[in-house]
């Protein structure tokens, strides 16, 4: 979807932040607060469908910016509950359907390790620079 001006896609209550499109810019992962805390959604931009992929409800818990892989068949993002904030990072991988969700990495902070899922396209490098809004 090429667009040269501003569009409202999204027309829930909660806050909708961190927008990212796959590489075919067929759908749009982000997160909304929408129920009282924060999850992945995925909103398909032609027909408006949108999905929660995500039904975290524990307070404290952070979710992450999700991201595409580049065949867009998996996002991952950041999710950790408070007994690991600031000790350890957990990246997961979920299908765009909300099936197989599983935890890609798991890294303590302060050792090597990799700093993403491998693979995986982030929000300031998608495929031909298009820019994603948030407001």
């Amino acid at each position: 979807m090429r667009l040269n001006r501003a569009v409202r896609i999204t027309r829930q209550t909660g806050q909708a932040q961190t927008p990212t499109l796959d590489a075919d810019d067929r759908e749009l992962a982000y997160l909304s607060d929408t129920g009282g805390h924060g999850n992945v959604w995925v909103r398909q931009l032609k027909s408006g469908e949108t999905r929660q992929i995500t039904f975290e409800k524990m307070a404290g818990v952070v979710m992450g910016t999700p991201i595409w892989s580049p065949d867009g068949k998996s996002i991952t993002f950041v999710s950790n509950s408070p007994a690991e904030q600031g000790r350890t990072v957990r990246y997961l991988i979920i299908r765009p359907d909300g099936s197989d969700s599983r935890i890609g990495i798991s890294q303590a902070l302060g050792r090597p390790g990799p700093a993403i899922a491998s693979g995986f396209i982030t929000p300031s490098g998608r495929p031909r620079g298009q820019p994603v809004a948030c407001s």
